[in-house]
């Protein structure tokens, strides 16, 4: 009789044994690909974060483009109404218009 009882409770204490490996060997699957998930996302991550560094670079290299053109835009079109100037490919044609008095 004690030993039916011994040998049913070694027999459950397996099974839960058994049990407990194979949630440890599931868990450890699991944590084993997510951890090669995160290595791939983090080298993603350092890609794209380089990407957008040279992005913004050119954004800050055009900007700074625009802004040139702007006054340069700007200094050219003040000559020519101040100063009376033209480029030198521009030909001038005057033109004067008859008044009542003429």
């Amino acid at each position: 009789m004690a030993r039916e009882k011994r040998s049913s409770k070694l027999k459950r204490n397996r099974i839960h044994i058994y049990i407990l490996l194979v949630f440890i060997l599931f868990a450890g699957s699991k944590l084993y690909k997510q951890e090669i998930m995160l290595r791939e996302k983090r080298a993603e991550l350092a890609t794209v974060q380089i990407k957008q560094a040279e992005l913004e670079a050119a954004i800050e290299i055009l900007e700074a483009e625009i802004k040139d053109k702007d006054e340069s835009d700007m200094r050219e079109s003040l000559a020519r109404k101040k100063l009376n100037m033209i480029r030198p490919d521009e030909i001038i044609y005057i033109i004067r218009l008859r008044g009542k008095g003429e």
